[in-house]
């Protein structure tokens, strides 16, 4: 059996490997989408692998609660989006994931979800220069 897609994201964050990897907090990663169809796109990545966010203790699920908003205010913060988009669903990827959609007024369609445009995504691959520039705005806001 392959191992999870987000297990394999979690190992190489670990172990320094990912260049992506903005912010370590106790539960999960921050990392930097491999795509900027919406500048500021981040997915955080819980460190364990679980399917289901009811499966957690209660307390567990506050913690993670918070590095979620934590995560979202340091993107909202960076990039002053119109609006934050969060999606975590599992479907595709069953380990606890969720996507930071920053949204912006000019992006096509902006009042429709962000999965809209899903098929250009590949189209907009993050930029080496544009990943360290992102990476460290977003690192600014979290330390503030």
């Amino acid at each position: 059996m392959t191992e999870c897609v987000m297990c394999q994201k979690v190992k190489s964050t670990q172990s320094g490997q990912n260049p992506s990897m903005i912010h370590e907090f106790k539960n999960s990663f921050l990392v930097l989408g491999d795509h900027q169809y919406h500048k500021g796109y981040c997915v955080l990545i819980f460190k364990t692998h679980v399917r289901e966010m009811h499966e957690l203790a209660f307390g567990l699920q506050q913690e993670l609660f918070q590095e979620l908003m934590a995560a979202g205010k340091a993107v909202h913060e960076a990039f002053q989006p119109w609006k934050m988009n969060y999606s975590c669903y599992g479907n595709q990827v069953p380990h606890i994931h969720w996507h930071l959609f920053p949204r912006y007024e000019s992006d096509p369609d902006h009042l429709r979800q962000p999965w809209h445009h899903a098929e250009d995504f590949d189209q907009h691959p993050t930029q080496e220069q544009e990943r360290v520039e992102r990476i460290q705005l977003i690192r600014a806001k979290l330390k503030g």
